[in-house]
Formats: structure tokens, sequence, C-alpha cells
């Protein structure tokens, strides 16, 4: 998908399967930097350097991910170490690219098995201050 009036390359990503089908070329955001589920503080993309996948990160300006309310900040931190690795741009956050983040977070957070009292502060995308 392209942004016409810029002339960008742009990736709309999901959380979700069903929100990702709703968008033209949509892509989970798993599939797209082929991340594993669960994710955790060990989480990497599995995409190999040089490899088609890798060049079509490269390829894109602008990724857009939606329900990023959904998005733990492990995950992220996972995209931001793949595409600074892909891009050659080890300096720079996320390689970059430019990160769009849509949702809303007043919906439903991410769901953790065997929460502690801690975790809300600690796993979350929006506590993560490191993004920020």
């Amino acid at each position: 998908m392209k942004i016409s009036s810029m002339r960008k390359q742009c990736q709309p990503l999901a959380f979700t399967g069903i929100a990702a089908s709703l968008m033209e070329k949509g892509q989970t955001i798993h599939s797209k930097f082929r991340l594993k589920i669960p994710s955790d503080e060990a989480c990497i993309s599995r995409i190999n350097a040089g490899s088609e996948e890798a060049e079509l990160l490269v390829e894109n300006d602008v990724f857009i991910i939606d329900e990023c309310s959904q998005v733990d900040k492990f995950m992220l931190r996972a995209i931001d170490r793949c595409l600074r690795e892909h891009t050659r741009n080890r300096d720079i956050k996320f390689g970059g690219k430019c990160i769009i983040l849509a949702g809303d977070f007043r919906q439903c957070l991410s769901v953790v098995k065997q929460p502690s009292n801690h975790m809300p502060e600690t796993i979350f995308l929006k506590a993560d201050r490191r993004m920020w």
C-alpha cells in the first residue's frame, strides 16, 4: 500500500487476524515480523538477514500498527531490534522507520496468564518508559 501524496510505502498491521483482514493488504504483527506467541523478554524476530522478508521490511517506510493497546512492550522492542538490524540503522529507533501506533487504550489490555501485583506497570506498552 502506498501513501500516494508522499510516495511512501506503507504496511498496515494489527495484533489480531480479524483486524488485519479489515485493512487493505493488512497483516498481523506476528506474521510480518515472524514473532512467537506469546511474547516475552526474549522475544526476537525470526527473519533472516538478506531474505525476501527482510528486503520487504527495508522497502517499507511506514508501519501502521492498529490495536496497539494489545501489543506488549516485549513485542514492540522485538520490532525495534528487527528493524534496526535489517536497515543497518542500529542507532536510530526502529531503524529510522515511521511507526504509527493506533488504537484505544481504554479498550482492553493484553491478556496475561497468572498476573502479579506489579505486572501492569512492567508489561504494558503504555508504561514502557524506554519507548517513549
